[in-house]
């Protein structure tokens, strides 16, 4: 199997991850300042967020989303008939990549 396709598919699925979470970071910080405005204290918290652990939550997504970056980057560099390691590599790419069977570019030959 050729791994250029699924390292290609991996790398902007993790990027729309990226970017789905920066939206959220964003908004997360924005309300927080807006619920901060001396007119909105004492208020009701719309939904009762708290915003803080939205931010938190956010920030560790976009630190995994590194992570997995830098895993793919690494096993398409590993090539079985010149290190033995392109298996792994492989079936590294292939968990990844599990969790984003539900989308429509996801091929069944990935799967595990």
């Amino acid at each position: 199997m050729s791994t250029e396709t699924l390292t290609a598919f991996l790398l902007a699925r993790i990027a729309e991850d990226q970017a789905e979470n920066e939206k959220l970071l964003r908004r997360a910080q924005d309300h927080e300042l807006a619920i901060q405005e001396p007119r909105l204290l004492g208020t009701t918290i719309p939904g009762w967020y708290d915003w803080p652990l939205v931010q938190d939550l956010a920030a560790r997504v976009l630190a995994e989303c590194e992570a997995k970056r830098r895993i793919v980057e690494e096993c398409q560099g590993w090539d079985a008939e010149l290190d033995g390691r392109g298996a792994l590599g492989e079936t590294v790419l292939r968990a990844l990549a599990a969790v984003y069977a539900d989308h429509e570019d996801h091929r069944e030959d990935w799967r595990p």
